[in-house]
C-alpha cells in the first residue's frame, strides 16, 4: 500500500507533467524513508520509547513509540530523500526543505495515528501484543485501535496526508 501512493502521484505527473506532482511523489518518498529509519535505527536506542499517547516508557517496537534516536533518524531519513531530489530532479532550496519537513511530518502522522488509532491484538495462545488478527494459527483479540486500521493503513494513511498538505503548500506558495 505505501508504494501505491507513490504509484498514483507518478501517474498523474505522466498524465499532466508538473512540479507539484514530481513535490508530491518525493514528499511520498520522504515520508516512507522517515518512517523507516525512525522504525530500524529508532529500536537500537538504549533507552525505552515513550508512547505519544501515554507519555510513559513502552517497549521497542509498540505502534506510537517515539525515541530520541528514532526522531533524529526519522528527520535524516526524510532529509536524505530531499537531498537526493535536489541532486537528481535539480530541485531548488525551498523544494528540499518543503520534501524534507513533510516527509518528516509524514513520520509523525504515522506515529500518532500509531498511538491513537492503529489496531493491536492479543494472541490468546502466546498471550503476546501482536499487530496482525491472526497469530499461532489462531483468531487475535483486539484490544486497541480500530480492525482496519492496520500497519499498512497507516503508512497509507500518513505519506497521503503529508504528501497531499505539502503539495497544496508548494501550489499555494509557487
Amino acid at each position: 500500500m505505501q508504494k501505491d501512493r507513490e504509484g498514483i502521484a507518478s501517474i498523474f505527473f505522466l498524465l499532466n507533467p508538473s512540479q507539484a506532482w514530481l513535490i508530491m511523489f518525493l514528499i511520498g518518498l520522504a515520508a516512507a524513508n522517515s518512517d523507516t529509519w525512525a522504525s530500524e535505527i529508532g529500536s537500537l536506542s538504549q533507552k525505552p520509547p515513550i508512547s505519544l499517547k501515554t507519555w510513559r516508557t513502552i517497549e521497542t517496537g509498540t505502534s506510537g513509540a517515539v525515541s530520541s534516536l528514532g526522531t533524529i533518524a526519522a528527520l535524516s531519513g526524510s532529509f536524505t530523500i530531499a537531498f537526493l531530489s535536489n541532486v537528481l530532479f535539480h530541485i531548488n532550496f525551498y523544494e528540499v526543505l518543503l520534501i524534507g519537513a513533510f516527509g518528516f511530518a509524514g513520520n509523525l502522522i504515522d506515529s500518532f495515528l500509531g498511538a491513537f488509532f492503529q489496531a493491536e491484538y492479543n494472541c490468546p495462545v502466546c498471550s503476546s501484543n501482536v499487530e496482525t488478527a491472526e497469530h499461532c494459527g489462531q483468531p487475535s483479540i483486539l484490544i486497541k485501535g480500530w480492525h482496519f486500521a492496520d500497519n499498512d493503513f497507516v503508512n497509507f494513511i500518513s505519506g497521503l496526508a503529508s504528501a497531499s498538505v505539502g503539495m497544496l503548500l508548494y501550489i499555494l506558495l509557487a
